[in-house]
């Protein structure tokens, strides 16, 4: 069809023949950007002579600048993202208006203006596009003003979505489809047409209708569209909207729906009609979603603003969308299933081969799957595929169904270990987002951080954040416990906000000890509950001396967690001293769960330990001293409040932004320990280093200034050991061999070992006696 006007350049450089600048993008998806500059004719020839197989070939065009941020799925075309303007385009794609009558109202406006056709385009449902130019960019706030002229010239024929400022459009024609028309409007230019202000006209405010100014919805010709195939997506989504205005109930409007669409006659129900009856969850969850105000109109206004944010982020032609085939290609036997199930799946599921389970990328976080999804997934691929197919028929089997579910576990994508799960030691998993421990700042979860775990609440924001107001209770009944010791209370914050984290650097545990009613129980019960995923209970055996060496399972479940409790210690008790070593040094734990096979993981937890009773020690080396603290609660309050934790839980929020800060103190300064931790826990290593004290008690040190051998006291290896031994039974400890344990004990205390030397015959250890009240005790006794 021959253009209306010539396509030579006139010599004046007019509006329609001075270039401006457009952004041109590859695909909706706006991954890639590039400014162009062109004028209004040259765009309109290369309009008509632009073909592509499928709109979505075709390239997209705005005239407006955009900027270098990128959105969360790496999309230049984004509201915050647009610069300057350098014109307004609008789309009709519901009324009657031809483009003939739309360009002849522009022209009678005087206005310089592009109208061209979409490959939709038909007499009978006309829809087309108008581009006006500025004289000169304009700030992106001044557009919808702008658009408002032209609606206002179009007796307010624009679609909504006009409005939307990133608002693009692809532009060419469709292979097989009648070729697009354009027409140029000569005139001026739009940001130089003040006088159109008086008739300018907004966004519609309606949710449907040929577009007039306030008109409502035509609900028979909404249903009247979906009868027709003409449009499923926009139309269903405004009569849920206006049936919702007119309360309707949720199963009511989507009966409705449902009901709509079974209207189209089952031969005409292609990949398009399949697709979108199964949105019509999605479109009641979204109206259902918001509270419906009681007037009718301001609801449509309302749903229409969202809606033409939703429309315009997922089909940015405004039109409706050709559906894609998401599984075409794929063999229709079990191999082909698995890679269909991975293409669909990816991103969302992971199997753990260390733990036997499925995990699902759900809320913030991945978590563990319960209910057999990935046998679901694998159900509703297989049948899929089936129906494309009569000869594919087996795949609909349960056995089948079985084998890609655990055919799906080898695939790369999918594949996963315990160790690769909260590898970021730094980030804390929480309702509302993660937490990154390095800055305190709340952020949407990703995959790729493979945070399995989640905090029982969300904290309160740090920049607004106050004890006083957020956990006023908390603070005051960490005040009384502690004494009012600001020291030890900044102690205990510091090792809450250590506890949040995966780091073991510290290589310590925290021992707290108070008489009943103290409020240890409480302040760690906080701690522990809120923490939630994070924390875990361990059996006070495994941190005793016992019989029998701990199951691998006991070591596992502490795979993970950041936070390890014990508690309820006995009287008489003996530390597993090394155990004791190796949960708190930092170094890979082999463990396994039951039935599992063994696995190698890096302790993230911190282990703290509440009790009346501290169990005793059989060695006070270097090592085991470097890895205890002791903080003491003992100033219970004068009366009880039965109800203080359900109190505290209402402060979880505040608590746990009160650890936070824990934390970033922590990063700051280190650990830094209370006068009074530092006394408790030198006073208990004096009462547990029997064998100090053995020395102390029993022996006399040194000797006469060193006699002519130059070594002091002497005493047989025999004679200490009988000492030693009795006083280490008195004291429920075992003495350890004569052999072995006893001397390397005398070494360490600095004593040397020396043979028939001194006085003695045999093997003794200089600079070292007993008493001589004790000689006695020592001697035979058969």
């Amino acid at each position: 069809m021959p253009r209306n006007y010539s396509a030579k350049a006139t010599k004046d450089q007019g509006p329609l023949d001075r270039p401006m600048t457009f952004t041109n993008f590859t695909n909706q998806w706006a991954f890639e950007k590039k400014e162009v500059r062109g004028s209004l004719r040259k765009l309109a020839v290369q309009i008509e002579a632009k073909t592509a197989k499928s709109k979505g070939k075709l390239p997209w065009i705005k005239a407006a600048t955009f900027g270098n941020m990128k959105s969360a799925k790496g999309c230049y075309r984004t509201n915050d993202n647009v610069e300057h303007v350098t014109g307004v385009e609008g789309d009709h794609d519901a009324g009657t208006m031809q483009p003939e009558e739309a360009h002849a109202l522009l022209e009678a406006a005087g206005l310089a203006a592009l109208v061209y056709t979409t490959p939709s385009h038909t007499p009978e449902k006309p829809r087309w596009r108008v581009i006006c130019p500025f004289n000169k960019s304009m700030p992106s706030k001044d557009r919808y003003r702008l658009l408002a002229r032209v609606n206002g010239v179009l007796k307010g024929a624009l679609a909504g979505e006009s409005f939307v400022l990133s608002q693009s459009y692809y532009a060419g024609g469709v292979e097989g489809r009648p070729p697009v028309q354009t027409f140029l409007a000569d005139g001026r230019y739009l940001d130089e047409s003040d006088d159109l202000d008086a008739g300018a006209m907004g966004k519609p405010g309606t949710i449907g209708g040929t577009g007039g100014p306030g008109e409502r919805l035509d609900e028979a010709a909404a249903l009247e569209a979906i009868r027709t195939s003409e449009n499923f997506h926009v139309a269903a989504i405004r009569l849920a909207g206006h049936w919702a205005a007119q309360s309707e109930p949720l199963l009511r409007v989507g009966e409705k729906l449902r009901a709509a669409f079974n209207e189209v006659p089952e031969a005409e129900r292609d990949s398009r009609w399949y697709e979108r009856v199964k949105t019509i969850p999605d479109i009641l969850t979204h109206v259902y979603g918001r509270e419906v105000s009681k007037a009718a109109h301001a609801i449509d206004d309302d749903l229409m603003a969202d809606f033409d944010e939703i429309w315009i982020n997922q089909h940015p032609d405004g039109e409706e969308p050709e559906f894609v085939d998401e599984l075409a290609g794929f063999d229709l036997d079990q191999d082909g299933v698995i890679h269909a199930f991975t293409d669909r799946h990816v991103g969302e599921l992971l199997f753990d081969h260390n733990a036997g389970r499925w995990f699902r990328f759900m809320g913030h976080r991945w978590q563990r799957e319960e209910t057999q999804l990935a046998k679901h997934y694998a159900r509703a691929v297989s049948t899929d595929l089936a129906a494309r197919d009569p000869k594919a028929k087996a795949l609909k089997n349960v056995n089948v169904w079985e084998a890609i579910e655990r055919g799906a576990r080898t695939v790369r994508e999918f594949a996963f270990s315990a160790s690769g799960w909260d590898s970021d030691a730094m980030l804390l998993g929480t309702p509302g987002g993660v937490v990154d421990l390095r800055t305190g700042q709340l952020r949407p979860g990703q995959p790729e951080d493979y945070v399995s775990k989640a905090t029982a609440v969300t904290p309160v924001p740090l920049d607004s954040f106050d004890p006083e107001l957020d956990c006023p209770r908390w603070v005051a009944f960490l005040d009384q416990a502690l004494g009012g010791d600001t020291a030890a209370i900044r102690f205990f914050q510091q090792w809450a906000g250590y506890n949040l984290t995966g780091e073991t650097r510290e290589q310590v545990l925290l021992f707290i000890y108070g008489p009943g009613g103290s409020g240890k129980t409480t302040a760690v019960s906080v701690l522990y509950d809120l923490m939630a995923e994070y924390a875990a209970n361990v059996a006070t055996s495994t941190l005793t001396a016992q019989r029998h060496e701990a199951h691998p399972e006991e070591l596992a479940r502490l795979h993970g967690p950041r936070m390890a409790v014990a508690s309820e210690t006995e009287a008489g008790s003996k530390w597993a001293e090394n155990r004791i070593k190796a949960l708190t040094g930092g170094d890979p734990i082999t463990a396994r769960f039951m039935r599992q096979d063994s696995f190698e993981f890096r302790p993230a937890f911190k282990l703290t330990i509440v009790g009346n009773n501290a169990p005793g020690l059989s060695d006070v080396d270097s090592a085991i001293r470097r890895r205890f603290m002791i903080l003491p609660f003992d100033h219970p309050p004068a009366a009880k409040d039965e109800h203080l934790p359900e109190k505290l839980k209402a402060e979880w929020p505040g608590i746990l932004s009160w650890a936070i800060r824990g934390a970033l103190d922590w990063q700051e300064n280190g650990l830094v320990r209370a006068a009074v931790v530092e006394a408790a826990t030198r006073d208990y290593f004096a009462r547990e280093d029997t064998f100090s004290c053995w020395l102390e008690d029993e022996c006399e040190l040194g000797g006469p200034e060193m006699d002519v051998t130059g070594l002091g006291y002497v005493e047989t290896t025999a004679k200490l050991y009988r000492s030693w031994s009795d006083y280490a039974y008195r004291n429920r400890e075992e003495p350890g061999s004569l052999q072995r344990t006893f001397p390397e004990k005398l070494k360490k205390a600095g004593f040397k070992a020396v043979k028939d030397r001194g006085g003695i015959r045999g093997r003794g250890f200089a600079g070292i006696k007993l008493r001589e009240d004790d000689e006695g005790d020592c001697d035979d006794l058969i």
